[in-house]
């Protein structure tokens, strides 16, 4: 990860522009605008790797082809995300 300028003790370099290459490659992945947003503004601030884990995730969950089957937890988070639409 240190090539994307984080080093060994999460700390993210504002100098190196593997940042902003890491949010251009998300945008050409197709990973909404608005969570690429958040996760440069996430890694600016807290410094911390995990912050550009969280498109990565979101990719992988929307092109799974395993569902999560009706339970208490999936009908919650349908609510939630119908609320915030």
């Amino acid at each position: 990860m240190s090539a994307l300028g984080i080093g060994s003790r999460g700390d993210i370099s504002r100098g190196t522009g593997g940042l902003e290459a890491l949010l251009t490659t998300f945008r050409e992945l197709e990973v909404p605008e608005e969570l690429v947003a958040a996760t440069g503004i996430a890694a600016a601030r807290t410094r911390e790797p995990i912050t550009v884990m969280v498109p990565l995730i979101g990719l992988v969950a929307a092109r799974s082809k395993k569902r999560v089957y009706d339970c208490a937890a999936a009908r919650r988070v349908k609510r939630l995300a119908g609320a915030l639409r």
